[in-house]
């Protein structure tokens, strides 16, 4: 646009320069015609300069106006240009704007949903069981100090199943999470109607004098792990293995009220039938007997020992009538002996035939005693 300005311009001056020199010379020709009419002389020669200048003034009038209308057009399309030019750099700045929010808005927006994204993964891999689930902090805010209590967290949960995994083999596992979630419940002792149950081997230690140390506990774990098995099935308790015996007990918070002592006697059931499939897997060895008594009545329960060691248990009159009923099946013969309260809880989920009215030893006060026979029909 400069250029072509500059030369229109150009032309300007040229025309304007030589109206200025015909104007000079027309002012002179136009005096000396004054002064020969003043005289009555005829006009000079330099009259025919003023008619010829008059022509030549009203040509460069015309070269002047064309050089101007030509300077306004050039000067309307060089803006027009300019116009176009400012339009198309203006839509590309706003362009390149609207891309830079949205690239700043998507790294700003993903700098905080892709560790919350990471979180919701790993709240629900937890809640499907997964405890080995980390979720590493990528940030240095809040997000970050939540990743990082959130790993606190299933480290804890994860140390909290290690502690009922590992003593959960060693006592039954509802009272280990009874430990972990409420330490003081298991301190609370209390008296509570229950039934307890021993179950011990005929002749073990005849069958067993000779026995490898090795093999001796092979056999003893196998044993166990039949007799213990229909005691968790009936949401019995194991209380401890004393020798070749298990004591367990069935009652509340673990059982119904007015289910326990059934639950103690079809769990006995249960053990007699196991003796077959515990037999067979020592076929080298005598078949292998067992002696029941289970007794029903109020107990204590609670958390029971010395400041060092303590065990949750049950202590009672009616616990030892159950040990006593254990060993009077060597009297009658029998493997299942009940006591008369835990035949009036059982009512008709077994069938009993009665034993005898005895004073067992350790009681003064004679009391019935019932021989378990089935389930009933």
């Amino acid at each position: 646009m400069a250029s072509e300005t500059a030369a229109v311009l150009e032309v300007v001056e040229e025309a304007v320069a030589e109206l200025v020199a015909e104007a000079a010379e027309h002012s002179e020709a136009a005096a000396l015609i004054q002064q020969a009419l003043a005289a009555g002389r005829p006009p000079p020669a330099a009259a025919e300069k003023l008619i010829g200048h008059g022509h030549n003034v009203a040509s460069s009038v015309n070269v002047a106006m064309r050089a101007l209308v030509e300077l306004t057009e050039a000067v309307g399309m060089a803006a027009k240009r300019h116009q176009h030019r400012a339009l198309v750099v203006g839509s590309a700045l706003v362009v390149a704007a609207l891309v830079l929010a949205v690239w700043l808005s998507a790294l700003l927006s993903g700098g905080i949903t892709r560790p919350l994204a990471r979180l919701v993964r790993g709240a629900e891999a937890v809640s499907a069981g997964d405890l080995d689930v980390n979720v590493p902090p990528s940030t240095r805010d809040e997000v970050g100090d939540l990743a990082t209590a959130f790993n606190g967290m299933v480290a804890g949960l994860r140390l909290k199943e290690r502690i009922e995994s590992t003593f959960g083999r060693y006592m039954d596992p509802r009272i280990v999470h009874e430990l972990v979630d409420d330490p003081d419940s298991v301190s609370r002792t209390e008296r509570r109607e229950m039934t307890v149950s021993f179950v011990d081997m005929a002749g073990f230690t005849s069958l067993t004098e000779t026995m490898p140390a090795d093999d001796l506990v092979h056999f003893l774990n196998t044993f166990f792990s039949h007799m213990t098995a229909p005691i968790a099935a009936r949401n019995g308790v194991i209380d401890a293995f004393i020798g070749d015996a298990v004591m367990s007990y069935f009652g509340p918070p673990f059982s119904a009220p007015d289910e326990h002592a059934a639950a103690a006697c079809l769990a006995a059931l249960d053990q007699l039938a196991c003796l077959e499939a515990f037999n067979a897997e020592f076929p080298d060895l005598p078949d292998v007997s067992i002696r029941i008594g289970i007794a029903t009545g109020e107990m204590v329960a609670g958390s029971i020992g010395s400041e060092a060691l303590r065990s949750y248990t049950v202590v009672g009159d009616r616990v030892n009538l159950a040990s006593r009923l254990e060993a009077l099946n060597k009297t009658y013969g029998t493997q299942l002996l009940i006591s008369e309260r835990t035949r009036e809880l059982a009512g008709d989920a077994i069938e009993v035939r009665e034993v005898d009215r005895v004073a067992v030893r350790g009681r003064h006060e004679e009391s019935t005693v019932y021989e378990v026979l089935a389930p009933a029909e």
